[in-house]
Formats: structure tokens, sequence, C-alpha cells
């Protein structure tokens, strides 16, 4: 098995002396540190696909690097199998990384690239060669193993990087933003490639990105970060569908979902939602946290997905006025103005020649959305409050 678990694992950096440096800038105060990574607890299970998502600087990276051995562990427990490695040297993880910049040595062919870890376990040359030429299969690299890495595209650099991990059979796999230098064709393609390769090895893959679609199209879990600590961690579903507070619910989907700001008002025992002009009776799906609440008017943020936003429509609708219309192939991308708010709508409506509709600036639009499919965040945690009412 290749089980990985975190125990309130925490990373901290002495504060450099420079005022002007990023450290001074993320540093918690009166500590005189910079906590890179804050108590990050979870189990990553046998063969599972984790993605490590949030903005740059968020921990990601550091927490790959600790499951690697190539940073300290300040406090905490990091077992893989089991075993406690806080101490255990990278070499003796039986764990493979595959990094952003592909590092290779350009002045060895693919095949000695992807032979090279290998052969330093002394592994005689038949085991390596086949080793080095079931993993060039795998990758479609067979046509280039006498190659030099400056022969090869982006795309073929990556494969041999990814090689020269798997030629190792690791029981664990770390991968750290290993598509971000590839244009956008190519970083599709790689998407299926890994999600190839993962049902080809046996192995427990732990991937860092901050593109969340990689992250929403890679992983049987995610989680997502942000300032060194964990905000959720979940499925795609759920990290779409039920986002646990206001960062994750903008930060995966795009477009963003759209926030604006209401008041959830209780008349005569039932609980509305005032938003504008319109008022929307909420019912019973967030009756229970609000009366917890107590009061009878309580600020909120509301999220509304922008492909739960519909156009033109005649019942209870909003008014505004388009800023941007983006093609999106068969879809449009539309961002209006509305309240002294941007609030951004995914259409498929077609103009007369039936293509995707595209509107002008300033052109007067109609926009409403079911209560059904809104997110209430409280206005000043951030909470999502059925998460908060959920999950204690």
């Amino acid at each position: 098995m290749a089980t990985i678990t975190f125990d309130k694992v925490r990373k901290v950096y002495p504060l450099p002396s420079h005022p002007t440096s990023l450290f001074h800038r993320r540093k918690e105060k009166d500590e005189g540190e910079v906590v890179a990574v804050k108590d990050f607890s979870m189990e990553i299970k046998d063969n599972e696909f984790v993605v490590l998502v949030g903005p740059s600087g968020c921990g990601k990276s550091t927490t790959l690097r600790m499951i690697a051995g190539l940073e300290d562990i300040t406090s905490g427990s990091l077992y893989i199998d089991g075993v406690l490695v806080n101490d255990v040297e990278p070499k003796d993880r039986d764990t493979a990384m595959v990094f952003q910049n592909y590092a290779l040595y350009p002045h060895m062919s693919v095949y000695d690239n992807m032979a090279f870890a290998i052969r330093k376990r002394n592994k005689d040359k038949a085991e390596v060669d086949k080793a080095v030429r079931e993993a060039a299969e795998i990758l479609g690299l067979t046509h280039f193993l006498d190659r030099k890495p400056k022969e090869l595209s982006g795309g073929q650099r990556q494969r041999v990087a990814i090689g020269r991990a798997i030629v190792r059979k690791p029981k664990v796999m770390l991968m750290d933003e290993p598509l971000s230098n590839l244009d956008a064709k190519l970083r599709n393609q790689m998407r299926s490639e890994i999600l190839s390769l993962r049902k080809r090895i046996d192995a427990t893959f732990v991937y860092v990105t901050h593109d969340q679609t990689e992250a929403m199209t890679l992983g049987d879990r995610i989680v997502v970060m942000k300032d060194g600590e964990v905000q959720q961690i979940g499925t795609p579903d759920e990290i779409f569908s039920f986002p646990r507070n206001l960062f994750v619910a903008t930060f995966i989907g795009t477009p963003e979902m759209n926030i604006m700001v209401g008041d959830a008002v209780k008349d005569d025992g039932k609980w509305f939602l005032l938003l504008g002009s319109r008022r929307f009776p909420l019912g019973n799906r967030f009756s229970s946290f609000l009366e917890g609440k107590g009061g009878n008017i309580i600020r909120v943020k509301v999220g509304i997905r922008p492909e739960d936003v519909k156009i033109n429509t005649k019942e209870d609708t909003f008014h505004g006025s388009v800023l941007v219309s983006e093609r999106l192939g068969s879809s449009i991308s539309l961002h209006m103005e509305w309240n002294g708010r941007e609030v951004v709508a995914l259409t498929e409506e077609k103009d007369e020649n039936h293509v995707a509709k595209v509107f002008d600036r300033d052109e007067k639009v109609s926009f409403s959305f079911s209560v059904e499919d809104i997110h209430l965040f409280d206005a000043t945690t951030d909470g999502n409050l059925l998460w908060e009412e959920n999950n204690g």
C-alpha cells in the first residue's frame, strides 16, 4: 500500500532580515517567522490521485516537497505506509518527483535521462533496458530514445521527465505543476495522458497546480489551500457544488461565481432573500441556520454560478447593461453591470443565424436565476451557511 498520512504537519521558515522581502509581507505578526504550511492533516489513500490547488504562495509545493523529503517538517508527523518518515532521507522514501522545469540532463539522450536514476541503484543492464523501454512505450517515446532534450518539444520533454520517474516504479508519484510551461493545446493533451498513465501504473499520485481546471479534471480529491491553510478537501463535485467558504467558491469554477450582497429577512415566520428590488422565498433550505443566528434581518453574500444565470427571462428578472460579450465557441460569457456590480452569465442564446449571439456594449438585458441554485455566505466570516449548519 502507498497511503500518506499528515498529522498536524507544520512548516515554518525563520524570518529573513531584509525588511522588503516577500517573507516580511507574509509573516505572522509578533512571531518572527513565516508559517508556510499550518497544521495540515489528511489521509491520502492507496492509489488515490490527490490534487493540491491554490494561488501562488499558498503552501502547496512546500507540502509536496515535505512528502519527498526535500523540506524538513517543523512539527507534526508524516507517514508513508504507516511508517513515520519525518527523518527519513529522500532516497529511502520510495517516492519520485516530476518538476515544473523538467530538470533533464541536456548532454544525455532520452534513454540515458530515463535510465539515470535506476542505474544509480546498481540494477543490471538488462533490467534497466526493460524498465526504460516499458516506460517509453507507455509514454510514446520509443522513437525518441536516442535524441537529446533540445531536440524535443515541451510536451515530449515533460514525458521524458515523467518517464524518468516511473521507471523507478515508486509507491508515490509527486508532480509539481508539470504542465505550467506548456501551451494550452499541449496542456489538454498532457492532462489526458496523465489520466491514462495513472491507470497503468501502481502508485499514489499527489499533484500540485494553481490551475483549477487541472484540479477538477485530474483529481479523485482536491485540497484547496490559501495562505498555508487547508480551506476544503473533497471530490471535484463536492468542491464545486458545495464550497466551504467564499474563497473556495470563487477560486473553483470558470468564470468564477458571481457574488452579490443582500439580506435574509424573516417575515411572518418565513425567511426571504432581499436582493436589489427583488424578494425570494428561501423556504426550509436555509431556515435552520438563519434561525440560529438570531434577529430578523441578517446580512449575507449571495453566490450564483454564471451557468445558472438565465438571460432575457420574463419572470423574476433583474435588469443590467452589457459590459463585455466574450465568445467561447458555442456559448457566450456575458459580463453585465447591475446595481454597481459586475454579473457574469454563460449563455447559449442563438441569433437569427443559429450561432451564439454576441451582445453589444451597453445593450440592456434582463436576467434571472433560481433561488434553488444560490449559495449563501455569512457576510462576516465568508463561510457557507449550509456548510456551517451541516458541519458545525
